[in-house]
This record gives structure tokens, C-alpha cells and sequence, in this order.
């Protein structure tokens, strides 16, 4: 991942996975087999925003299974991996509060990105899509700020 969002795309695949209502994205990820990567950072992002430390703690013990540890497994280095159950072991344990295990998931699903990116940048289904949803995004905040202007032109306050 990079330091310029104004010249890379790489900042837009968090947004553009959340958003996949129509899994168009998901497609390519089908497409060149790396649908594991996609599963593991959509349930991630949905993991971030439980606050529930029960729900948390459930859900992370279903993605670990099925992402770190089970047969979907995420191509991230053995390193990365074992630094991340470690922080889970130690969360399980009660060594570790929830804000904490999130940083912790924060990173590895970091890491995750970063891994999609390198490998699938260049890739024109990959990198058309990123550029497609980066012009929507651009489109549809225009649109609302110009709404927002109109209608502030109509305001009677004086």
C-alpha cells in the first residue's frame, strides 16, 4: 500500500469490497482464484465494526478457522500468521482487551490488502474495476455536494 492516494488505487479496495453489494468485484476475485483473499477481508471489515465482545469474540474464532487455520487459508507469511494467533490466544486468554485484538486485526487485515494489491494490480479486470469505483465515488460526491449546494441556495435564513 502506498503513502499517495491521490495517484494509487490501492486506498479504495476496503470501500470498494464493503460496497460489493452485487459481488461484480467479488466475480474477479472468483475468476483468478483468489476469492479466500475477498471472504477474509469482507468478514474482517464486518468484524472491525462489532462491538459486542461476546459477537467479537465468536466471529473471530469462526474467521480464524476458516481463514488462518482451516482450508481457505490466506497466503500471508507463517510470521504474520503466528503473530496474529498470538494476539488472539493471548485476547481468548483475557491478557488482552478488545481495542487491542482490533489493532491486532487491523493489522493483519493490512497485511491482507497489501497482499491483494501487489498481486493483483495490473491486472486490467482488477485495476478497471478500482478505477470504475473510484469514478462512481467521484460522481456521487459530486452530485451530493452540488444537491447540498442547491439547497442550501434556497435556505430563507437570514
Amino acid at each position: 500500500m502506498c503513502k499517495d492516494r491521490s495517484v494509487c488505487l490501492c486506498h479504495l479496495l476496503r470501500d470498494a469490497i464493503e460496497n460489493d453489494k452485487q459481488e461484480e468485484f467479488k466475480a474477479f476475485f472468483i475468476k483468478t482464484i483468489t476469492t479466500d483473499l475477498y471472504l477474509f477481508l469482507k468478514d474482517g471489515y464486518q468484524l472491525q465494526g462489532i462491538t459486542d465482545s461476546k459477537l467479537f469474540t465468536s466471529s473471530l474464532r469462526t474467521l480464524i478457522k476458516e481463514f488462518i487455520t482451516g482450508g481457505e487459508q490466506i497466503n500471508l507469511s507463517r510470521q504474520e500468521t503466528e503473530l496474529f494467533m498470538t494476539q488472539c490466544d493471548s485476547f481468548f486468554e483475557g491478557e488482552s482487551t478488545l481495542d487491542e485484538m482490533k489493532n491486532g486485526l487491523a493489522l493483519i487485515l493490512y497485511k491482507a490488502e497489501k497482499l491483494t494489491y501487489q498481486n493483483l494490480s495490473g491486472q486490467e479486470g482488477f485495476d478497471n474495476y478500482l478505477n470504475q469505483y473510484n469514478q462512481t465515488k467521484q460522481d456521487n460526491t459530486a452530485h451530493l455536494e452540488k444537491s447540498k449546494s442547491v439547497a442550501c441556495g434556497k435556505c430563507s435564513i437570514l
